[in-house]
């Protein structure tokens, strides 16, 4: 794509991600959380940016919660206009439209380096869809989970510089990754996952290709992993987080509860419908979990089984490996099947940076597919459809948007 192709296509990219979310400056801030995040928070209004104000900032939690760099990030906000909530709407839609550039520019050296076909337009398409995907708009437009949209941008931009470590073997990319790594780590902690993500796209890359993973990228995960351990007992010794009622539930439960997890996060991904703010446990500790929850772990059963065997003869089937592993990775901390301390059964927000490894997959074997179908009549048919699907994203993200506006501060 030359510059000019590709200065027309960001424009129109831009255009329908601003419509989706042209009600952004009729939001204020939310009952839920934004007070204790926010408005109580004495690193907010007090912010002197001194050495002391940092050593507070870092050695210390916001709520239950370490997220030293996103409360920074508040500050920061706090002084242009002080709780003017257009400024903190503004800034997770800038950084929302960054994090899509990176997934562009992510999903386009995947697909070369697992030689897909129809690079360009699968990863456009990819882009476009999770800009505008409702299941993501909690995340933006919830100013308390600032955090996941930081989080995401921190870690995108360290796989792609590992990414580019791979390509062209430059060890300050290395470097970069890490600093990137430990940044996300420090606006939510489930960044821990990252290493994983990284080991996951190593292998895949190198069983494709025939080969062994050398010594120095062994080394490196070895010392991202250590580098997480630490992290992680951090987190948990300042945060001193408990588990919610989740663990109160019998075993056979949870188990059932976590496959329906799992179908909620790919269903509301995939066809978004009856999206909202709370999603409550089905029943309360002690009673009978409905029957319907036995159906999930049937269902998933059978989808992987298809699934398993469609992909074996597929020459791409390490592409796609490591894009399902990367999403199951990614959302699986969510799954409840560590008990979470949280209120609500699942939430919008844990799909946003699993959403896009769960896109890449799917549009790019649907892509694949119609490539295969070499008819005409299919492809203006699945353009259609594609063009139909685009506008049903848009105008729900228009709507959750606003309707974010019920449960604002007046």
């Amino acid at each position: 794509m030359n510059y000019r192709h590709g200065l027309i296509v960001s424009s129109i990219i831009l255009i329908l991600v601003s419509i989706a979310y042209s009600k952004l400056y009729c939001i204020g801030f939310s009952n839920p959380d934004d007070d204790w995040m926010l408005f109580y928070n004495p690193l907010v209004k007090d912010a002197s940016l001194s050495c002391s104000y940092f050593k507070v900032l870092f050695l210390s939690k916001n709520g239950a919660q370490y997220s030293p760099i996103n409360t920074l990030y508040y500050a920061l906000i706090f002084k242009i206009n002080e709780f003017d909530p257009y400024y903190y709407h503004i800034f997770s839609f800038i950084f929302h439209v960054a994090n899509g550039f990176i997934i562009y520019k992510i999903s386009y050296r995947l697909l070369n380096d697992f030689q897909v076909d129809q690079t360009n337009s699968i990863s456009l398409i990819t882009t476009l869809l999770w800009l505008v995907s409702p299941v993501n708009v909690e995340s933006v437009v919830w100013v308390s989970a600032s955090k996941v949209v930081l989080f995401t941008f921190f870690s995108l931009l360290s796989f792609w510089e590992y990414l580019a470590y791979i390509k062209n073997g430059n060890k300050v990319r290395l470097i970069l990754c890490m600093l990137y790594f430990i940044m996300a780590f420090l606006c939510k902690e489930q960044a821990v996952l990252l290493p994983i993500i990284l080991f996951l796209y190593i292998m895949s890359l190198r069983k494709f290709r025939g080969e062994n993973i050398n010594w120095r990228d062994k080394l490196f995960l070895l010392f991202l992993f250590i580098v997480m351990f630490f992290l992680s007992v951090t987190a948990i010794n300042i945060s001193g987080q408990g588990f919610s009622t989740m663990s109160k539930y019998p075993f056979i439960q949870r188990l059932l509860l976590s496959f329906y997890c799992l179908y909620f996060y790919i269903s509301s991904t995939l066809i978004p419908i009856d999206l909202h703010f709370h999603y409550p446990f089905p029943m309360k500790v002690g009673e009978i979990i409905p029957t319907l929850y036995y159906i999930f772990p049937i269902l998933f059963i059978v989808i992987m089984y298809n699934v398993y065997h469609v992909l074996r003869s597929k020459r791409m089937n390490w592409f796609y490996f490591f894009c399902a592993s990367a999403y199951i990775v990614n959302i699986g901390v969510c799954l409840q099947i560590v008990p979470l301390n949280r209120n609500a059964i699942t939430a919008d927000r844990y799909t946003y940076l699993p959403s896009f490894f769960f896109y890449l997959l799917i549009f790019t074997a649907i892509l694949q597919w119609l490539r295969s179908l070499r008819t005409r009549t299919n492809y203006y048919l699945v353009l259609c459809l594609f063009t139909i699907y685009l506008i049903y994203f848009i105008s729900y993200s228009n709507i959750l948007v606003l309707n974010w506006n019920k449960i604002s501060i007046k």
